[in-house]
C-alpha cells in the first residue's frame, strides 16, 4: 500500500503490520508491503487507514511468485546452480 502523504508512511506501516502480525518493509518508493494469510485484511486494512484519517494511493493484494515461494522457504534467491561432476 502507497499512503498519499508520504510523511504518513510510518503510520501506514504500524496499521498494516498490526493487521498482519508481520514485520512491514516500508521501501524508499514510499510504499509499505507486508504478507498477509488472506484477502480478508484488506476490508479491516481499508477501514483502519480511514479511521486513522490516512488516505491510500495504492492498495492491492498479489499473489507470491514461485521465486519468492522458494526464497521464504529455504532463504536463498533463485534455484539451487548444478554442481559438475569430475568422474
Amino acid at each position: 500500500m502507497r499512503p498519499a502523504d508520504p510523511e504518513r508512511l510510518a503510520d501506514a506501516a504500524a496499521i498494516i503490520g498490526e493487521l498482519s502480525g508481520a514485520t512491514p518493509d516500508a521501501s524508499s518508493r514510499g510504499a509499505v508491503s507486508v504478507p498477509v494469510a488472506g484477502e480478508e485484511v484488506l476490508g479491516e486494512a481499508v477501514s483502519r487507514l480511514s479511521d486513522a484519517g490516512i488516505s491510500v494511493t495504492e492498495l492491492s493484494l498479489h499473489l507470491p511468485s514461485l521465486d519468492e515461494v522458494f526464497f521464504t522457504l529455504t532463504g536463498r534467491a533463485g534455484a539451487p546452480e548444478p554442481q559438475e561432476v569430475l568422474v
